[in-house]
């Protein structure tokens, strides 16, 4: 009921101040009352603060299982028609899953001058050359695939021991070294064929 008596009163105003009239005094209609909330002070909430290193943390696991190696089918270098001193290397395995790959440098007077190709343990693998004649040391290093990881050399206790062998004229050296027993243990012949003699 004031709600409206005061909006009659504020039209009538307007009405008379459009016309030229006095302008009544209109009082503004008083303010909403609000409910007042009244501040109570009292003891702070309490927080948990972990002071563990692990707080909060999430463990994410980025390991992957390791490939195996794939085993290598290099193809020989050829081998020089005129070749006093062949290699073949092979070697006895127990197995498909031991026969991986492997290789053989060859070291001729403390100097490396070349390598079998990269190929399966059973397989037969070759290396040639033509040396001066007279007696060279030779050394032979066994390089083994595993079925994981790197290439790595055969340990130092079965690698064959270094020897000397004599290259002469119109002759080759044809060296066959053979290993067996998870590369443990090994068999090197000597043998000498007239340089004519084809390649095997």
């Amino acid at each position: 009921m004031k709600d409206s008596l005061w909006l009659s009163t504020a039209s009538a105003a307007l009405l008379l101040t459009a016309c030229g009239g006095a302008r009544p005094e209109v009082k503004s209609a008083p303010p909403a009352a609000h409910p007042v909330t009244e501040y109570q002070p009292g003891p702070a909430p309490e927080v948990f603060i972990s002071t563990s290193p692990l707080a909060g943390s999430i463990a994410v696991s980025t390991w992957t299982a390791p490939v195996p190696n794939v085993v290598p089918h290099e193809v020989a270098k050829p081998v020089a028609a005129d070749a006093n001193v062949l290699l073949l290397v092979a070697e006895a395995v127990g197995g498909p899953e031991e026969d991986l790959g492997s290789y053989t440098k060859v070291f001729v007077d403390n100097q490396p001058v070349g390598q079998t190709q990269m190929a399966p343990r059973s397989a037969q693998k070759r290396w040639g050359a033509r040396l001066a004649p007279g007696n060279h040391l030779f050394r032979f290093e066994k390089w083994n695939l595993p079925m994981v990881g790197d290439w790595a050399a055969l340990d130092a206790q079965w690698q064959p021991p270094e020897r000397f062998i004599r290259m002469d004229e119109g002759t080759r050296a044809v060296v066959r070294l053979k290993f067996f027993d998870s590369g443990r243990g090994h068999n090197l012949q000597i043998a000498r064929e007239p340089s004519s003699t084809p390649l095997p």
